[in-house]
């Protein structure tokens, strides 16, 4: 069984912060379906389910580093609208999966 760990942190200093000197594509992309500062627990509900509704993903392997998972698909904004995004998450011992990154999905 999967036990799936979200970084508040990271989306707090990272997707969702409008001062992140690298981060504005993603605080742009995400505030469009209604996600900010004001409500992240939402996002991390989001994110959290995503990979659930886009399996089986696939695992990537980066030299001196734990396998991560990679999960690709859209999941559903705040307005109800879908959502393109990919979910990376770093696979741990006895099942944890801890969130790293989510990108918006271009197609």
């Amino acid at each position: 069984m999967m036990h799936w760990q979200m970084n508040q942190a990271k989306l707090l200093r990272y997707l969702l912060n409008p001062n992140h000197p690298k981060g504005q594509s993603r605080v742009k992309f995400f505030a469009a379906f209604g996600y900010t500062l004001d409500n992240p627990e939402a996002l991390a509900s989001v994110l959290i389910r995503h990979p659930m509704v886009n399996e089986p993903g696939r695992e990537v392997q980066i030299p001196g580093q734990l396998p991560r998972m990679v999960f690709e698909g859209d999941t559903h904004g705040n307005d109800g609208q879908p959502m393109p995004v990919c979910t990376v998450w770093e696979k741990g011992e006895g099942g944890v999966l801890r969130f790293i990154t989510a990108v918006p999905l271009t197609r």
